[in-house]
């Protein structure tokens, strides 16, 4: 969150352009960035996260298995 307002600066000041695309272009990146950091980031993923719980930290067993039984992923064998 810290390098939205420096984005939002920079899509703003590409909206005082000359070319009209050039400044919807800006204005529109400019919003999607406040959105993403405000309504996105701050509400809704946190009420997600709340709302789902202990599922919200699942791991796929794949990846649950233990480092040493797993197979060398440098050798030909790989990952099965």
């Amino acid at each position: 969150m810290t390098e939205m307002p420096y984005l939002c600066w920079a899509f703003l000041y590409t909206s005082t352009g000359v070319n009209s695309y050039v400044k919807e272009l800006g204005f529109g990146l400019a919003v999607a960035i406040l959105l993403d950091a405000t309504v996105i980031r701050s509400v809704l993923v946190p009420a997600i996260m709340r709302v789902l719980g202990e599922a919200n930290w699942w791991l796929p067993f794949r990846f649950a298995v233990p480092i040493h039984n797993r197979k060398n992923v440098e050798t030909e064998e790989g990952l099965s």
